[in-house]
């Protein structure tokens, strides 16, 4: 009879996100052990065959666990939560064993018992030559679990998954769960496992035995993808100085642990008082140690706030020509940089020599770069001074009636002006045809309008042939001097003067005097200004001035 053994290694990958290993199914990937006729075969394919014929021949296949499923690399123990998933294919075993072991620390000379016999637990089908034997699980001290799950005359995929639940317990799936089995197993530290084939010789060789692809192993335990950091917010950022800075956070989520936000370590070193870029971080690390990509938020911290410049003394400004301008000056402040007094630039045009508007402008930029809204002053140099009005000759000027007058004229100076006497304005009534007493008037205004105090003169026309006849008829001839006068007047006679009396115009006596002289003397002093008709002797009128 022959039997003919196919074994298929297929995989499943149930724990999401944890780190899956595929063990490989060539020749070279494998230690095997053999008897007396029997070995292995490559098909140059992922097969890897075996068989066995001839008397009680046995054949095994080994390999351990390692991390990355290629042999010669660091080995790794079976874990809590891990699993290893199988497929056989095989065809029923009338006689021998067919059959597949995770084993405790096999060495790699050892012999076909330290191949099945080190194990933690197996799954046989066990020949005893009859039909559709079931399958075995076998845990602690050689335990035997019967499935109901039999053999197969023909070929016949049969999946096995093994669960390590606890350090000395397993959960044994046949067929996705058709069967399961919670055993304990035999011994603890599983490090690998092998395939193994015997053969009862029934006087039929045996071969053709062949592996297929794959094995997979997956780690629960092994989370190796890291989490991912996603900041909430803007990136970068920008916040006043001084103001309050309220980081808008980020999230993490993880493929194993799912949300992790609440563990994210944030390093936050923003400082609102000083000005600078910051750098605000995010990590975390998953249950697994998995390091998340670390996450950064530019943070700058800037001012934008233009400084305050305030204006010292008056806004307009009012200053006379030609006399000195001190400007008040201004002050200045910024949010940040605090009193920049100091900084601000000043444009003054202001020139006291010219009479204009100008405008004096502060200006102040902060450590920033920020301009403060300029500042003005308006200075209005001015000419509110009135020119002066000087007269030439004397300011009471008597002439004999029918004389021709000449006016002595004025001079006008002006502080800005100049010499503005071509400017001046004369008013001059005086007529010598007619005795009387006359003002003339000199105006000037300079350019500004300022308006000279006005200045006049006094033009008396007299005359002074004035005579009368005495009892005697006898000539009286008089001379009065100085008329006008400030103080006094003499009077001189050819005649001896018995009396003076002096009129104002109203015809009202303010002075009498006696003098029984040919030279006689009138105070004056006491007087008002004005004109006045001095009586000699009665007979003789005389027109004085007292100025």
């Amino acid at each position: 009879m022959r039997k003919i053994y196919i074994l298929v290694f297929m995989a499943s990958n149930l724990v999401i996100g944890a780190q899956t290993i595929n063990y490989p199914q060539r020749v070279a990937n494998y230690d095997a052990t053999f008897t007396d006729g029997g070995g292995n075969f490559d098909d140059g394919t992922e097969n890897f065959g075996m068989w066995a014929n001839s008397a009680s021949k046995q054949s095994v296949a080994f390999r351990n666990f390692t991390e990355t499923g290629v042999p010669g690399g660091t080995a790794t123990t079976m874990a809590v939560g891990d699993s290893f998933t199988i497929t056989v294919s095989a065809t029923q075993a009338s006689y021998g064993v067919i059959g597949l072991a995770l084993l405790s620390s096999p060495s790699a000379t050892a012999s076909w018992a330290d191949r099945i016999n080190n194990y933690a637990v197996q799954v046989n089908l066990n020949g005893n030559g009859g039909n559709n034997d079931p399958w075995e699980v076998v845990s602690t001290a050689g335990t035997i679990n019967t499935s109901s799950i039999g053999g197969s005359t023909s070929y016949a995929d049969f999946v096995f998954k093994f669960t390590l639940n606890t350090a000395t317990t397993m959960n044994v799936s046949i067929n996705n769960d058709t069967e399961v089995f919670d055993v304990t197993l035999n011994n603890s530290n599983i490090t690998g496992y092998s395939i193994y084939i015997s053969d009862d010789w029934n006087g039929v060789d045996n071969s053709n035995i062949f592996w297929k692809p794959t094995t997979e192993y997956v780690y629960a335990t092994s989370d190796t993808e890291i989490p991912v950091i996603t900041y909430l917010g803007n990136d970068p950022v920008s916040i006043e100085v001084g103001e309050t800075y309220a980081d808008a956070g980020a999230t993490a989520s993880d493929n194993v642990d799912g949300d992790i936000t609440t563990s994210i370590v944030v390093v936050n070193p923003v400082n609102t008082a000083t000005v600078g870029e910051y750098t605000v971080t995010y990590n975390v690390s998953d249950a697994a140690g998995n390091a998340a990509v670390p996450v950064t938020r530019t943070v700058n911290v800037v001012d934008t706030t233009v400084p305050v410049i305030t204006l010292e003394g008056d806004v307009v400004v009012t200053i006379e020509v030609d006399t000195i301008y001190t400007d008040a000056s201004a002050t200045a402040t910024d949010n940040y940089d605090g009193d920049i007094t100091t900084s601000i630039s000043v444009v003054n045009p202001v020139n006291t020599a010219t009479v204009g508007q100008y405008t004096v402008t502060y200006n102040v930029n902060d450590a920033a770069g920020n301009a403060a809204l300029q500042v003005t002053r308006a200075v209005n140099v001015v000419d509110t001074t009135v020119p002066v009005i000087t007269l030439e000759g004397d300011a009471v000027v008597t002439i004999e009636v029918n004389e021709i007058y000449t006016d002595d004229g004025a001079t006008a100076l002006d502080n800005y002006d100049g010499d503005i006497t071509t400017s001046i304005v004369v008013v001059n009534p005086v007529n010598t045809a007619i005795v009387g007493e006359y003002t003339v008037t000199y105006n000037v205004s300079d350019a500004a309008g300022n308006a000279a105090v006005q200045v006049t003169r006094t033009v008396i026309v007299e005359d002074s042939s004035l005579s009368s006849i005495d009892g005697d008829n006898e000539t009286l001839k008089v001379i009065m001097y100085p008329n006008p006068t400030a103080s006094k007047w003499t009077i001189e006679s050819s005649r001896v003067i018995n009396n003076l009396t002096l009129f104002n115009l109203l015809g009202q006596k303010v002075l009498e005097q006696t003098a029984y002289k040919m030279k006689v003397t009138i105070d004056a002093s006491d007087l008002k200004t004005g004109i006045y008709m001095l009586n000699i002797n009665n007979t003789t009128m005389k027109r004085v001035i007292k100025k």
